[in-house]
């Protein structure tokens, strides 16, 4: 039971989580086609920063509970429960950034990271390539999209989640309250390594998953559009 620590948090903020990623982006993208009637590589990066601002504010109390749990030592049953540590936290630090929004920065620019690469280079790829008209050729095709541009999510915003996991760690453990700062100390400690650390267990989770989750939108999308908007919807 001690790899399902702090497993709660992330499963009650799941559904917000991506209900916010998506609709941030697919709402704010209007605003951002400067005349155009189709999006265009520079619409698709700047509704991923606004993705990665509302998915980076939603989640990161549930990320400081969570990183907390998990930095507990000792058996499951002596641990403290996700609503426990909450308030433990907001008792001794209150809503700030040194309590339950500590890790903030972070958060919202590994979000905004990742957001940028995830769908701006998935969009613009796919607006590029022929659409096959075999089914599962197309889905692969679509899986692969997916798959690259999540490993690639991750490379460019790993260094931004060892900063926010690094920062909501336990005070007693924090060096810096600053990404910079974070970031410095984590190079002076192992060079790039420590700056990258915790990059394998993230490729082997987010690859396949962003993948998942990017084939599944698009399909599921597709056919609400279609069946709540006119026959002819993507």
């Amino acid at each position: 039971m001690a790899f399902y620590k702090g497993i709660l948090p992330p499963m009650m903020v799941e559904i917000p989580k991506r209900a916010v990623k998506f609709m941030f982006f697919e709402q704010s993208i209007r605003f951002f086609l400067f005349g155009q009637e189709k999006p265009m590589p520079i619409s698709y990066i700047l509704a991923g920063v606004c993705s990665g601002i509302g998915e980076g504010t939603v989640i990161n109390p549930f990320e400081v509970v969570k990183v907390q749990q998990q930095a507990a030592r000792g058996k499951m049953a002596d641990s403290e429960g996700a609503m426990a540590v909450a308030k433990r936290i907001i008792a001794q630090n209150g809503f700030g950034l040194k309590g339950i929004s500590r890790g903030y920065f972070a958060t919202v620019w590994r979000e905004i990271f990742f957001n940028i690469v995830y769908f701006g280079v998935y969009r613009s790829i796919l607006d590029v390539l022929p659409v096959y008209p075999e089914k599962p050729k197309e889905l692969f095709k679509k899986f692969i999209c997916g798959f690259s541009c999540a490993i690639l999510g991750c490379l460019f915003n790993t260094p931004f989640d060892m900063a926010k996991s690094t920062l909501q760690g336990p005070l007693g453990m924090v060096k810096y309250f600053t990404i910079w700062g974070t970031f410095k100390s984590a190079y002076a400690d192992d060079g790039l390594k420590g700056v990258y650390r915790g990059l394998g267990p993230r490729l082997l989770r987010i690859g396949p998953g962003g993948a998942i989750m990017l084939l599944v939108y698009d399909q599921v999308y597709g056919f609400l559009y279609r069946t709540f908007h006119y026959a002819g919807g993507p």
